[in-house]
């Protein structure tokens, strides 16, 4: 479960971080703005991946 958590919260901070940056005023922006979009959509895939195997293991 340890595991899991920590997956998780890696891929929230992920995605959260690049949502972050792309929210910056331009010249404050380290990523570009394709770049954030495919970190997001990193993070938001494997956030339900993981969602989904914990949903697997429930009884």
């Amino acid at each position: 479960m340890r595991k899991w958590i920590t997956a998780l919260r890696e891929q929230v901070d992920q995605g959260l971080s690049a949502a972050e940056d792309a929210t910056r005023p331009v010249q404050e922006r380290v990523l570009s703005r394709h770049e954030a979009r495919r970190r997001i959509e990193k993070a938001t895939e494997s956030i339900y991946n993981l969602l989904d195997a914990a949903e697997r293991g429930l009884p």
